[in-house]
């Protein structure tokens, strides 16, 4: 990328983190570009990063998700479970493999209900 464009990309940037700052958000941040036909650049995605971590700093106070819906939908109500005081400890992350049995989907699809037997 030519050095001209750098500044630029820099630029835009921090604008847009800036912009999700003093919205409230502070976390990772995904901004994703592209040249148009005179050559410039612009801005065809821009989302927060949510990682494999997301959960994990959701289970010590930091709700990611419940902080992104309060910004910018509120009107989605969706419980926001970020603590005012952040709890220490460590995350035990593992893989599990469930079974999920077609009759218990087929109770799901009936009931409307999901019971795990």
């Amino acid at each position: 990328i030519e050095q001209l464009f750098i500044k630029d990309i820099e630029e835009m940037t921090h604008r847009f983190a800036k912009a999700f700052y003093k919205n409230g958000w502070y976390g990772p941040l995904n901004i994703q570009m592209k040249r148009d036909k005179k050559g410039n650049f612009k801005v065809i995605e821009l989302s927060s990063r949510h990682t494999g971590s997301t959960s994990g700093r959701a289970l010590l106070g930091f709700d990611e998700i419940g902080m992104l819906t309060d910004i910018f939908v509120p009107e989605l109500k969706i419980p926001n479970l970020t603590r005012a005081k952040k709890v220490k400890g460590q995350i035990f992350k593992y893989l599990q493999d469930n079974l999920l049995l077609d009759c218990n989907t087929e109770i799901l699809k009936s009931n409307k209900v999901w019971k795990k037997y």
